[in-house]
C-alpha cells in the first residue's frame, strides 16, 4: 500500500528514525534546564543581606510585611526604578538592574557584588538607607488644558456625563 511517494514500511521506518532525534532532544533539552534549575538555587543560596539586617520586618524573626494600600511609601516600579508608579503603569521600555543600577538586566541576573544607591550613586548602601537627601522626583506632570474655545460647533466632541 502507497501513500503518496512512499510506501507504509517507509513512513514506519522514517518515524521511528525521527522518534529517536526527538529523544535525543528531549533529554538534552531536560538536562539543560536541570542545569539552569541548579546554577540558578546555587546563586540564591550564596546571596547575603548588603543592607542593615535590622530595618524593616524580616522573615528571619516570623514576622511578615505590611500589605495592602495603608503603607505610606511611595509605589516603585520594578522596571525603572522610579518612585510614583507601578511596572503596569511604566512607560520605560528598558530593564534597569536595581542592585548595581546599570540598565540592561534585572536584579536576578546580576553579577555584581556590591549594591548602588539609587539617591545618590555611591556603592555600599541602598536609597532607604542613604545619608544624603533625598532627590526630588525629576519628572514633571503634564496638563493639557482646554478652555473650549478650540473646539468647532458641528465637532463630534462628547459632551456632558454619559453614565
Amino acid at each position: 500500500m502507497k501513500q503518496g511517494n512512499r510506501s507504509v514500511t517507509e513512513y514506519a521506518a522514517k518515524f521511528t528514525e525521527l522518534s529517536k532525534i526527538f529523544e535525543q532532544d528531549t533529554k538534552a533539552r531536560a538536562e539543560s534546564y536541570q542545569q539552569r534549575v541548579d546554577r540558578k538555587g546555587k546563586n540564591q543560596n550564596d546571596r547575603g543581606k548588603p543592607y542593615a539586617a535590622g530595618k524593616g520586618f524580616q522573615r528571619q524573626s516570623g514576622m511578615k510585611r505590611p500589605s495592602g494600600g495603608d503603607s505610606s511609601a511611595p509605589a516603585k516600579c520594578y522596571r525603572c526604578g522610579q518612585a510614583g508608579h507601578r511596572i503596569h503603569e511604566c512607560t520605560s521600555n528598558e530593564r534597569k538592574c536595581f542592585k548595581c543600577g546599570k540598565g540592561g538586566h534585572l536584579a536576578a541576573e546580576c553579577r555584581s557584588k556590591t549594591v548602588t544607591c539609587f539617591n545618590c550613586g555611591e556603592v555600599g548602601h541602598i536609597s532607604p538607607q542613604c545619608p544624603k537627601p533625598k532627590k526630588e522626583n525629576q519628572s514633571g506632570g503634564k496638563v493639557f488644558a482646554l478652555s473650549g474655545s478650540e473646539t468647532f460647533a458641528d465637532d463630534r466632541l462628547i459632551r456632558g456625563t454619559l453614565w
